[in-house]
């Protein structure tokens, strides 16, 4: 049941919803390694042009709960998480850039 995030679904400007399909042919933890990689980038893209982005982890698992709010079918693959996609009511503070240089040990840059 999806009563703590339907209705934050239901508001989200929009909804990205991450499945993953596996054969068993190869392994599923690194399919799962590469669609972390994809949604922080999504994340990453979407705040630099001003897009508030919340992961919904607890998604994972709940197709059928999903799919009806939806109105979708991928009964073939597995949900992986969604991602909200909008506008926040809060400014997004501005971020200071820095060198990552300043951030790294003498040792490793030498």
């Amino acid at each position: 049941m999806l009563t703590v995030v339907s209705r934050f679904i239901r508001n989200a400007g929009a909804l990205i919803l991450v499945y993953v399909k596996s054969d068993g042919k190869y392994p599923l933890e690194k399919d799962i390694l590469s669609i972390g990689g994809c949604v922080q980038n999504i994340l990453l893209s979407a705040t630099g042009i001003g897009i508030s982005t919340c992961v919904i982890g607890e998604l994972f698992g709940k197709e059928m709960d999903i799919d009806k709010i939806v109105k979708i079918e991928h009964s073939d693959m597995g949900l992986v998480c969604g991602i909200a996609l909008g506008k926040s009511e809060e400014e997004s503070p501005t971020q200071e850039t820095f060198s990552l240089k300043d951030h790294l040990l003498s040792e490793v840059i030498n």
